[in-house]
């Protein structure tokens, strides 16, 4: 049995199978262990995937963004659960705007509870756009209808409200991890990812702590299902909307033991010190924090973790780079002007924020400012 939702995975694997065999004149028994090994596949990241599925409820999210693909993903849901059925879903700006109620009657049709909310709003005002997908509505349907302009916050209320044995879909964005907007005629991405939003407060819930406090290496994951690494998180920390800034402060009144960080330890090297200090940092990182700080006496120490951030930032953007989600500008200009600031015994802070999409200068590039 698949453990897929939707019923075009049968005759996928069907195609897929009769290819392996016809085209690689596979043995029955490699055609065998083929199907062994698709029915306990995962399936394809954002496309009817499960990502949280706890205490009698579930929540799916799929790329499902014209009124054909979400009645097909709602009924591939309806067909194998019977609780209550919840839909998220949004409307990109600068696109069609004929299909935007289209996608509301879509959804109603074959959900108990919908909640509008924005998708990528790109150069439109979010409410402008919610408010063409409400066209036409009922009363009745209206009343069926939660509107909640910011995508993460309808997620999370969405989550908090589901009813025992519902599920919840959230439809439109699946695997892409960030919303889209223009801003001063540059178009910006933020990070914001359907599965991590509902990951967060399934995890508040379930250990009674704020949602603000999760920190986010424990709902941040990568695309492999992989715990993020230390700098792929301040890197999601920044590219956050209200973004991130990384101070360093040269301090020679401080004991250079940094005993919270427990990095004193003289057998150490000042790479695995500065890598240590930036594993603590990022254990506690939570979405409410919008700065994280190292102080101390030890120049080597900072410099190191200077080089340290940079060189893994610099990769993180190579990386993103090899995606059409986000065409970024490598440049991470600001290691020797930092370290230049913290060996005169100043405060050096970067700032970074977003990244900008297909342009030379961008948003995403950081400032440097040194206090004295």
């Amino acid at each position: 049995m698949l453990p897929l939702i939707g019923d075009y995975h049968p005759a996928n694997l069907a195609v897929a199978l009769g290819l392996l065999y016809a085209t690689h004149n596979a043995a029955p028994e490699r055609v065998v262990s083929g199907w062994r090994a698709l029915t306990s596949t995962r399936g394809v990241s954002g496309r009817m995937e499960r990502v949280v599925s706890e205490e009698g409820r579930v929540a799916l999210v799929d790329y499902a963004h014209t009124p054909e693909a979400v009645t097909r993903a709602l009924e591939a849901l309806g067909a194998v659960h019977q609780g209550p059925i919840w839909c998220i879903l949004g409307c990109g700006g600068d696109r069609d705007r004929g299909k935007r109620p289209l996608m509301t009657r879509a959804a109603l049709a074959l959900s108990d509870r919908l909640y509008l909310t924005s998708d990528n709003p790109r150069s439109e005002p979010p409410e402008q756009i919610i408010q063409d997908a409400l066209e036409g509505l009922s009363a009745e349907e209206r009343a069926r209808v939660e509107v909640i302009v910011s995508r993460r916050e309808a997620l999370h209320e969405a989550w908090r409200a589901l009813p025992q044995g519902g599920a919840l879909l959230a439809a439109g964005k699946g695997h892409e991890a960030y919303q889209e907007y223009v801003r001063e005629g540059r178009v910006t991405r933020y990070a914001l990812s359907d599965a991590e939003a509902l990951r967060a407060i399934a995890l508040a819930e379930r250990t009674s702590r704020p949602l603000a406090h999760v920190p986010l290496h424990e709902s941040t994951h990568g695309a492999d299902g992989q715990a993020l690494s230390p700098l792929e998180l301040l890197y999601e920390a920044g590219m956050r909307e209200g973004g991130l800034t990384i101070t360093l402060s040269l301090e020679p009144s401080l004991e250079l033991s940094l005993e919270p960080l427990a990095l004193s330890d003289a057998t150490l090297s000042v790479e695995e010190r500065a890598q240590g200090v930036l594993r603590a940092l990022t254990q506690t990182l939570t979405p409410k924090e919008r700065e994280v700080s190292v102080r101390s006496a030890d120049q080597a120490l900072l410099e190191a973790l200077i080089t340290h951030i940079n060189e893994g930032l610099k990769a993180c953007v190579k990386a993103h780079r090899g995606s059409r989600a986000a065409a970024l500008t490598p440049q991470l200009c600001w290691e020797e002007s930092v370290k230049g600031a913290v060996g005169q015994g100043r405060t050096a802070r970067v700032f970074f924020e977003g990244w900008e999409v297909g342009g030379v200068s961008a948003a995403y590039l950081p400032t440097l400012s040194s206090l004295p």
